[in-house]
């Protein structure tokens, strides 16, 4: 999967190490970071990325502001927000924002696995060729490849 990762922003690895005991595909390409920006920059080199933030004592703001510019700028990324208990009153303002889960146990964390697995399935096989996205979109792309179309030489079919 190119341009593709799952970034964890946490200031441990709690959540990431939980996480990652449900998810052992190798595909997934796992970087962490501790700041949000330093999280933007990840997910800047890899736009189709899959991001974890961690919810945590006078993030919210920053949290809520980067799920709204990454839905606007990064459209084939998707952000899961994680936290402890007691944040579950923030869940639906967060999903607002842009969130495509949010879990407060780590024991709950099998949807956001599946989640993680729905996510690279879905991404084409070149996240960041136009041509491939489009291609790997549509409903007959499973039974034919580019190479199979007939060459125009750059002449219209009509």
């Amino acid at each position: 999967m190119a341009a593709a990762r799952l970034i964890f922003c946490e200031r441990t690895n709690h959540w990431a190490a939980a996480l990652g005991r449900l998810l052992s595909d190798a595909e997934i390409q796992v970087r962490q970071t501790r700041s949000l920006d330093e999280c933007h920059e990840e997910l800047s080199a890899a736009p189709a990325s899959l991001v974890v933030l961690e919810l945590a004592q006078g993030s919210l703001a920053g949290v809520l502001l980067r799920l709204v510019d990454w839905n606007r700028g990064f459209p084939l990324a998707g952000a899961a927000v994680v936290a402890e208990r007691g944040w579950e009153p923030y869940e639906w303002l967060l999903r607002e924002a842009g969130a495509v889960d949010f879990v407060a146990s780590p024991r709950r964390l099998d949807s956001l696995a599946g989640i993680a697995r729905r996510h690279w399935r879905r991404l084409p096989a070149s996240a960041t060729d136009p041509t491939e996205r489009i291609w790997s979109g549509l409903p007959w792309a499973a039974y034919a490849t580019p190479a199979l179309l007939p060459k125009t030489g750059g002449r219209s079919c009509s």
